[in-house]
């Protein structure tokens, strides 16, 4: 009960569920992007509801035996695009026509807005034919102990439990890179062996600054640290 309180509390709504405490200390990755295959956008949005091509209808498999269209489910988000400007939303329904509506009420967390798009409205609400849908999915990576009680590297998606990746990583350590803007970032991971009194003295690696220092870790397992440090696209000279 107090994972499932603490993660209530840590993570945005459409994160929650039930996932192990992260370790004090160490950072939380979130990477939100789109998945799957897009599909089209069949006429203009009105200001209440967007208008998808249907390529797919599968039977009563969302919650409360409602049809997934084109993989979706009310509650999912997704990513509206003309390659010009974009939306990310929340489903409130969608129909076996292709119609999506966006209210602010319905599933949780609901949208900000939900009155977008129409004839009338500014350039940046309306989408036409040459549009398209996409899934739009969040996960975070993040340390916690896993059943054993060893670090471990885990995964949190929207609506599902957390997914133990790896066993033995011990720290996970993030830095931007600034000028105006941000421009790079870069991920420190901090591996543990599992085997105890490997190391023949007290075991050291480098830190985030690559001084050398001394794991702080009585049973001399081997210890070894990553940098990986990757430049943001569109935002390097």
């Amino acid at each position: 009960m107090m994972c499932r309180k603490y993660c209530r509390n840590l993570w945005p709504r459409s994160l929650q569920g039930p996932c192990p405490t992260p370790v004090a200390g160490t950072d939380v990755l979130v990477i939100g992007g789109a998945v799957g295959d897009a599909f089209g956008v069949r006429a203009k949005n009105s200001d209440q509801q967007v208008f998808a091509d249907v390529r797919s209808v599968e039977k009563q498999v969302c919650s409360g035996k409602i049809n997934r269209i084109n993989g979706i489910c009310p509650g999912a988000y997704l990513l509206l695009s003309d390659c010009h400007k974009a939306r990310i939303f929340q489903v409130g329904s969608i129909d076996s026509s292709g119609v999506i509506t966006h209210p602010t009420s319905g599933p949780k967390p609901g949208n900000k807005e939900a009155t977008w798009g129409g004839a009338g409205a500014p350039e940046s609400g309306r989408f036409d034919t040459d549009s398209e849908f996409i899934r739009y999915r969040t996960a975070l990576y993040y340390i916690a102990l896993n059943p054993d009680g060893e670090p471990a590297l885990y995964r949190k998606t929207s609506g599902k439990s957390a997914q133990e990746l790896a066993a033995g990583v011990a720290d996970l350590q993030i830095r931007y890179g600034e000028g105006t803007k941000v421009t790079a970032v870069r991920i420190w991971v901090l591996l543990r062996g599992s085997t105890y009194k490997l190391a023949v003295a007290e075991p050291t690696y480098p830190d985030q600054d690559g001084t050398r220092v001394i794991a702080t870790d009585s049973q001399r397992r081997l210890h070894e640290a990553f940098a990986l440090t990757v430049g943001l696209r569109n935002r390097l000279p």
